[in-house]
């Protein structure tokens, strides 16, 4: 179960990166870096490879948390996914 509410959150926040244009260029490449770990942490089991994950998507969040609420929820959720699996 965690693992689908990771694959439906991640579709989620596609959804939502791909409705969110004015995302600066760094910010939109530290995010698309994390949501490949995190889709490749649904085939790759190895923990200790994705430890940082859950600490990247929180600094990436800070970038624009104030400017795209929407965008903070959808990687918060993701989060929260993550946090389900143990990781």
């Amino acid at each position: 179960m965690p693992e689908q509410r990771l694959r439906e959150t991640l579709e989620r926040l596609h959804e939502e990166l791909a409705s969110t244009p004015e995302l600066d260029a760094e910010t939109a490449s530290a995010l698309a870096e994390v949501l490949s770990d995190c889709e490749r942490l649904l085939t790759d089991r190895d923990a200790a490879a994705h430890e940082s994950l859950t600490q990247r998507l929180a600094d990436a969040t800070n970038d624009f948390e104030v400017e795209h609420p929407k965008l903070t929820a959808a990687v918060t959720k993701l989060a929260e996914a993550l946090a389900g699996m143990g990781i």
